[in-house]
């Protein structure tokens, strides 16, 4: 049996948890996976909009932070609230001017509040089509 401290309550999220261990005297962080399926993590451009907490419509110009088959994460200057539908014009480049587009629909499960004045979201794929 060790004598290892005990770590802090782990920070987590629908897409892993933070892991906090000691090794060897050092503290380091350790990011777990628990999704079933894999997160692609590339700066799609995408056009989103929708109506924020306050009642006002938006349509934006951004970049998804990840997506997967099931879910997407991004995130915006704008509050929307958890149970909210937004909806997502998605450009799927292949580094040319060429790439498919596709018209997303999503549900709001998660808001993250950021410091730096962006919020993100993680939402359900509720409908998508290829246009």
């Amino acid at each position: 049996m060790t004598n290892r401290p005990a770590a802090k309550p782990c920070a987590t999220t629908l897409s892993g948890e933070i892991d906090l261990r000691k090794d060897h005297g050092e503290s380091r962080a350790r990011f777990v996976e628990r999704r079933a399926k894999p997160r692609i993590r590339q700066p799609f451009p995408t056009t989103v909009s929708g109506t924020d907490a306050e009642g006002r419509f938006f349509e934006l110009e951004t970049e998804l932070a990840n997506l997967s088959s099931s879910g997407l994460y991004l995130r915006l200057p704008r509050r929307v609230e958890i149970g909210d539908q937004l909806k997502f014009r998605i450009r799927f480049s292949n580094g040319l001017d060429t790439g498919a587009v596709a018209s997303v629909l999503g549900r709001v499960l998660r808001s993250d509040q950021g410091l730096d004045g962006l919020n993100g979201f993680g939402l359900a794929i509720m409908h998508y089509e290829f246009i």
